[in-house]
């Protein structure tokens, strides 16, 4: 009797640290990318035998895994360095996607930091009209300098 006494708060350590277990893999399984189906049957498994279903996942279930990143590693020695990985030819590559053709009006821009400067010098440049169209117009730093800027031009009688 008195071993089954001390035997109690063993068993109830272990089930929840198993509990603990099952929840951290349900977890860990929805952020994996596994097809539904796969997800479904090892969810099956972990919660109809819990403790048996978690060991083997970790032996059968990150076969693919492991695979993928064998072979990722197979193909690091033959990857580019950075410069050689063509970024300078990003902004052709664009064009080509997307459609931009060669016009002298149309300019593509890799950081907003560049197409910002030329956005600003280009509107204070402007003498007759500013035609502006923008998707998304902050209440930040930016948004506030464009705004400005306009006005500002506004104000000399150019027409926004």
């Amino acid at each position: 009797m008195i071993e089954n006494i001390i035997a109690l708060p063993l068993i109830h350590i272990f089930s929840i640290l198993g509990f603990g277990l099952a929840l951290a893999f349900v977890i860990y399984l929805f952020k994996s990318n596994k097809s539904p189906s796969s997800t479904i049957a090892w969810l099956l498994v972990v919660f109809l035998i819990p403790y048996v279903g978690v060991p083997l996942y970790i032996l059968f279930g990150g076969r693919k895994i492991r695979k993928m990143y064998e072979a990722k590693e197979m193909l690091w020695p033959h990857a580019k360095p950075v410069e050689d990985s063509g970024a300078s030819m990003l902004p052709g590559r664009i064009s080509v996607v997307f459609g931009i053709h060669e016009d002298p009006c149309l300019q593509a821009f890799m950081a907003g930091e560049e197409a910002f400067k030329e956005l600003c010098s280009l509107i204070k440049e402007a003498k007759d009209h500013i035609c502006i169209s923008t998707f998304i117009l902050g209440d930040d730093p930016t948004g506030r300098a464009v705004v400005d800027l306009l006005t500002e031009k506004l104000s000399e009688g150019v027409h926004v």
